[in-house]
């Protein structure tokens, strides 16, 4: 991609631990794991423990070791550093290092599209998404693990960026019919501005985007980058013979009602968390609330799944519950505000055009 290596060296540095941790850091030369040493026993476990990590790692050797921010150029560790681009820098790494790994013949095509499904699946099944940008994720992550971080508004730049790379890869190779891909985003960025000696500035991809493709992206930047539009996945991923597709999984059971979590304890349901666009935090339902008793039956007696598969839209449940230190009852409208689909990336197209434009993105791009 870059057309060469801006080091004469480049070391991978791996602790291989006896117990289960995970962690790894990029360095401007090297970079350094601590891995459980079980990801080591098999081809399997490596491709599925290591090589994703280790690709993500290298890829930052360019992505934030050179190309960086402004904010963080030159780096100061005195302070807070803030930036709206950690999207790009982390989040755009995640989705670089599985298409490496695809590209070069490390996992297969299906496992890749397994990836970019599971992405999108988080996402669209997560509150936060709705509300909170890539840009802004970015920005206030210094207050992710803050009690001043709302707990509906907490996620990932990482995957927030993640699905932004995969989606704007797909977008400037299909406005520019194939002529650029984010592969020349990158190349644009290391040559203007990390051999430049010089920080990308906030808009930096924006205007590299629209430097390379002679078109403006400022509403493509505004509805996904800047701010929180849905995606029409379909109108990228088609041109490569792709689709999304969305189905309601079965049994569903409290999640039937937007209950992300809950748990069988003592005497009922607790529940761990909902998703506030769902039918129970509409009802009252909330987080750390005890359900007793679901339509005047004690809640442990009944077989949750098969007893939310009898119900449809439009029914009403009665629940009795424990919150807030007292005991009272609910009525939950079964309205379906939130149902936590299940996604799918497949191949619906082998026709010449989309397939070659399928395998330009995902070919090995050594020349």
């Amino acid at each position: 991609i870059f057309g060469g290596f801006p080091f004469e060296k480049y070391h991978f540095i791996y602790r291989l631990l006896p117990y289960d941790m995970r962690h790894a850091v990029e360095h401007k030369n090297s970079a350094s794991f601590a891995l459980p040493e079980r990801v080591t026993q098999s081809a399997r476990t490596i491709v599925g423990g290591m090589a994703g990590i280790t690709a993500h790692e290298f890829w930052h050797a360019w992505n934030v070791k050179r190309i960086r921010p402004a904010a963080l150029w030159p780096y100061d560790y005195s302070r807070p550093v803030y930036t709206g681009l950690h999207w790009f820098t982390e989040g755009v790494t995640d989705y670089l290092d599985q298409l490496s790994i695809v590209r070069s013949g490390v996992i297969d095509e299906d496992r890749f599209y397994g990836y970019l499904s599971r992405i999108i699946q988080s996402l669209e099944n997560n509150y936060a998404s709705s509300i909170v940008s890539p840009q802004q994720s970015s920005f206030t992550s210094w207050l992710a693990t803050s009690p001043y971080a709302h707990p509906y508004h907490r996620i990932s730049y990482y995957t927030l960026g993640s699905r932004a790379g995969l989606m704007l890869d797909l977008a400037l190779r299909v406005e520019s019919d194939g002529k650029v891909t984010l592969d020349d985003v990158f190349r644009y960025l290391f040559e203007n501005y990390y051999q430049k000696n010089q920080g990308v500035p906030e808009d930096g991809v924006e205007k590299a985007c629209e430097t390379l493709t002679g078109q403006s992206w400022k509403a493509y930047f505004d509805a996904h980058i800047n701010g929180t539009e849905s995606y029409d996945y379909n109108k990228w991923l088609s041109p490569f013979g792709m689709e999304l597709t969305r189905t309601k999984p079965e049994n569903m059971g409290l999640r039937a009602l937007g209950v992300i979590s809950s748990e069988s304890i003592g005497q009922g349901i607790l529940v761990r968390r909902v998703h506030p666009g769902g039918d129970a935090y509409a009802s009252g339902l909330t987080e750390n609330t005890l359900i007793i008793e679901i339509d005047g039956q004690n809640a442990l007696d009944i077989d949750v799944e098969d007893y939310m598969d009898s119900k449809s839209k439009g029914d009403q449940l009665t629940f009795q519950i424990y919150q807030d230190g007292g005991v009272r009852e609910i009525r939950v409208d079964y309205q379906e505000r939130f149902v936590p689909y299940d996604y799918e990336v497949k191949i619906v197209s082998e026709s010449k055009t989309k397939k070659a434009r399928r395998e330009a993105w995902l070919s090995s791009q050594q020349k």
